[in-house]
């Protein structure tokens, strides 16, 4: 096996926990007598896997592209040793080092596998050195977000939804914040989102959300009724809807209905109801009694 020119990968200093990535490809060489157990069979295919090992191995991951078949060609037998392949497997390796130091390094082992002239299992190995220096790792931890005043899955009543906030806490910076940003914004009955991010000052991110419902508010009604005596004209009521806070709401009106005529003399019972448009719904029923007296 060959990985080409490349007897070792030196990747100098690198950032500390930054990731930096290298192509491999990964060849097969002749070497050896053609019909012993040491040399690939002609017309077939050996698969390359990968392994890291070493002092710093755990910074090191090696990634195989969709094809690590190396294909053997089927005049392997006529080749002069030390010929390779022009089928090759390919490889990304990465290195994320959240450790400083002034020289780490790890080994990449490249395994083939495959069978040789008389059909038996036969595999080969390559060893890649990796080797780089990691600059100063400034501590940095993730900062903690969170949506204040509404829950996930709440529903508040349309005039009724809390303040929404975020409460962000970061072990590195002073006094961070966010602002919520809401979708949509118009804060109409239905489903929003609140969403918090924040970045600290080392480049760590965190969002957090919350999805809640405006429901339909339910407005009152103030209804007038005044007693009277008879004198052959109507003594209606008047009523008045109001909205959030007990502010007449523009543009509504309410029906108001009689059990009896309101220019007869005797008691009256007057219903008033609202049927609800737009952010609000239904108002309750208001009922009053009053009386037209008798003229004397």
């Amino acid at each position: 096996m060959s990985p080409g020119t490349q007897t070792a990968l030196a990747l100098g200093t690198i950032a500390c926990d930054t990731p930096v990535s290298k192509s491999q490809r990964i060849w097969i060489s002749r070497n050896g007598n053609y019909g012993t157990t040491n040399v690939f069979k002609k017309g077939t295919t050996a698969q390359v896997s990968a392994s890291v090992s070493g002092t710093d191995a755990l910074s090191v991951t090696v990634t195989a592209s969709s094809d690590t078949g190396v294909n053997v060609p089927t005049n392997w037998d006529a080749v002069a040793n030390n010929t390779s392949t022009s089928d090759s497997a390919g490889f990304t390796i990465t290195v994320r080092s959240t450790t400083t130091g002034a020289s780490q390094a790890a080994s990449v082992k490249f395994v083939a596998t495959g069978v040789d002239d008389n059909n038996g299992p036969l595999s080969r190995e390559v060893a890649l050195p990796v080797a780089w220096s990691t600059a100063s790792c400034i501590t940095n931890t993730p900062p903690q977000v969170s949506v204040t005043g509404v829950a996930n899955g709440g529903t508040y009543a349309f005039g009724a939804v809390p303040e929404i906030g975020c409460a962000v806490t970061d072990g590195e910076d002073s006094s961070p914040s966010a602002y919520p940003v809401i979708s949509p914004a118009n804060g109409s009955i239905g489903q929003h989102t609140v969403t918090c991010s924040y970045t600290d000052t080392g480049g760590l991110s965190r969002t957090a959300s919350a999805t809640y419902t405006v429901a339909a508010a339910t407005p009152t009604i103030d209804l007038t009724c005044a007693d009277a005596t008879y004198d052959g004209t109507t003594h209606g009521c008047s009523a008045i809807v109001n909205g959030v806070g007990g502010t007449p709401l523009a543009g509504a009106t309410a029906t108001i209905t009689y059990n009896k005529s309101t220019t007869d003399a005797g008691t009256i019972t007057a219903k008033a109801n609202y049927t609800g448009t737009g952010n609000y719904g239904a108002a309750t029923e208001a009922t009053k009694s009053y009386t037209i007296g008798a003229a004397t």
